[in-house]
């Protein structure tokens, strides 16, 4: 299974290397060149639960260089979403559905509504991480990853 991750973050990371780990097709993409280069590199490095791991990934801050994924995870912050959705619609499709990892309100909705409601899984993930550097993650507590359907709401904005 081909999978891309957005955001290489503590919960991005993580979850790449370990999705890597496991022998998926996985790309993480980064808003930043530079860091994206370091990581590129030096691979991702897991500490914690799972003793240590030094994980090679693939990683670009180009979305040409990433073709036809099967799955697309959103691990951005709050405030990222909307630009890390539009960045990835044209990847979105029949055959690849997007599922949001992240906290706060408003985020699968967001998604739904650029990359349509078809297509967007909301989740909900209780691994604890903490980011200790670019591609250095501490995998401080195992936990449980629900997904589900985006249901909207059927409810329509108010016209101003």
């Amino acid at each position: 299974m081909k999978i891309l991750i957005v955001g290489p973050g503590a919960l991005g990371c993580l979850l790449a290397g370990y999705l890597t780990k496991s022998g998926q097709d996985v790309w993480l993409l980064d808003k930043h060149a530079q860091r994206a280069e370091k990581i590129k590199h030096s691979g991702i490095n897991i500490e914690g639960i799972n003793n240590n791991h030094n994980i090679k990934v693939n990683i670009t801050s180009k979305i040409d260089d990433i073709k036809k994924p099967d799955l697309i995870l959103i691990c951005v912050k709050s405030y990222d979403t909307e630009s890390a959705a539009k960045s990835i619609k044209h990847l979105v499709g029949e055959a690849a559905y997007v599922i949001t990892l992240q906290n706060g309100l408003g985020n699968i909705e967001t998604i739904a509504e650029i990359a349509g409601e078809n297509n967007v899984i909301g989740g909900v993930i209780s691994h604890g991480s903490t980011l200790l550097g670019d591609g250095h993650v501490k995998h401080c507590g195992k936990g449980e990853t629900i997904i589900g359907r985006f249901q909207p709401s059927g409810r329509t904005k108010a016209k101003q």
